[in-house]
């Protein structure tokens, strides 16, 4: 390999340190500048060759900062050779009103032998990426505070939802105390008046009186409903949860819908594995679960509503799945159709009543105490289907 000429070399230093945008300064062991290029000149405001000779803690000297802490790192370095890196130091040039920042490097220079025979200071200008920098953690605070702020607003909104919440549920819950004590007045005046009707041959109150105990009932289980869905929470440590094989429980149920099953409403249970499905739930809650399903599957079924079950283990879990023919969901309402007095727009059977949109938050409420989920899937015009999941041990 051909060796490139020393005087070349030189030069090609030279021009690099010359035109270099790092400022350079090089001192002799006594601290003296020998060199000084000729950007740091430009940044100084210094006239070119005015430095030279000078030392580096001449107070006539152009002093990079506004103390001595250079100065001390510079005779350090020059009497151990330790090498010093300053980051985002700032100074003020001459005849300048603007602050630059700068990073800062000081190391030793040596002979063959490794004697300190001078030291070298170089600087550069890291204005614009520490004011970007800086603006940017300014912007990252600004940014924070207002997201603190809304955080703060938006807590107290939710602490104020909370409180109308409660209210609310307190609300309905003494509302529904006060109808239940009524009714259970006007229901034994009924039946007083009900044993005379009973022994009529009035054909007209002997079916007015049933009318209206079934009335009664009707308004006893929806008060029923609105004190549950109160204080579900604080029910929820009353359950009872036992193993049961919920495949018995599901065919109970289905038997109390015969009638129906046999006019316009069918019902078909699906076992996938054995003849028992053993689950660990409140008996009385899950009836009531699975009673639920079925009569909105019978609200909302067009034309012959069906309705199929399914019940099965999956791992460790029981799943039970109900999958009807209705008039579905739509797909905005999947997400509100647990929610308590949430109701579709309409129903397909003009001979059930529509209700107070409390069943299936019932459902979901008597599911989560289960340690259960409860999910909906639905196209219109397709059906609906809801998958049940429960655990199947303690």
């Amino acid at each position: 390999m051909k060796k490139i000429p020393l005087l070349y070399k030189h030069n090609m230093l030279r021009s690099i340190i010359e035109n270099i945008h790092v400022s350079i300064n090089i001192f002799d062991k006594n601290g003296k500048r020998i060199f000084v290029n000729p950007y740091y000149y430009h940044l100084s405001g210094k006239k070119t060759g005015s430095l030279l000779g000078e030392k580096f803690n001449s107070e006539n000297n152009y002093r990079e900062v506004n103390d001595s802490m250079l100065d001390k790192k510079m005779q350090e370095t020059l009497k151990t050779g330790k090498i010093h890196e300053i980051h985002n130091y700032f100074y003020r040039p001459q005849n300048k009103k603007t602050i630059r920042f700068f990073d800062i490097l000081i190391g030793p220079l040596k002979d063959k032998k490794g004697a300190i025979i001078g030291a070298y200071s170089m600087a550069k200008d890291e204005t614009s990426r520490y004011l970007a920098k800086n603006k940017l953690v300014n912007l990252n605070k600004n940014l924070e505070k207002k997201v603190d702020n809304r955080t703060k607003k938006l807590e107290k909104l939710n602490n104020r939802l909370k409180r109308l919440s409660g209210d609310k549920d307190l609300l309905l819950s003494h509302v529904a105390h006060e109808i239940k004590t009524m009714l259970t007045v006007i229901k034994g005046n009924v039946e007083i008046i009900g044993e005379s009707a009973k022994n009529s041959n009035d054909k007209m109150s002997r079916e007015s009186f049933i009318e209206i105990d079934n009335e009664i009932g009707k308004l006893s289980r929806i008060v029923s409903d609105l004190v549950f869905i109160t204080k579900a929470e604080a029910y929820s440590n009353l359950f009872h949860f036992e193993k049961l094989d919920l495949v018995q429980i599901t065919k109970e149920i289905i038997k109390k819908y015969r009638t129906l099953d046999k006019k316009n409403f069918s019902i078909r249970l699906c076992i996938k594995t054995a003849d028992r499905v053993i689950g660990y739930a409140d008996k009385v809650k899950i009836q009531t679960v699975i009673s639920n399903m079925i009569e909105n599957a019978m609200k909302y079924g067009k034309g012959k509503g069906a309705l199929k079950i399914c019940v099965f283990h999956e791992k460790s879990k029981v799943k039970m799945v109900f999958t009807d023919n209705g008039q579905g969901i739509e797909k905005e309402n999947l997400e509100c159709i647990f929610d308590p007095f949430f109701q579709a727009k309409k129903t397909n059977n003009p001979k059930i009543s529509r209700g107070f949109g409390l069943g299936l938050a019932i459902c979901k409420k008597i599911i989560s105490a289960h340690k259960g989920s409860i999910v909906a899937e639905s196209q219109v015009g397709k059906g609906a289907v809801f998958t049940i999941t429960l655990p199947s041990r303690k």
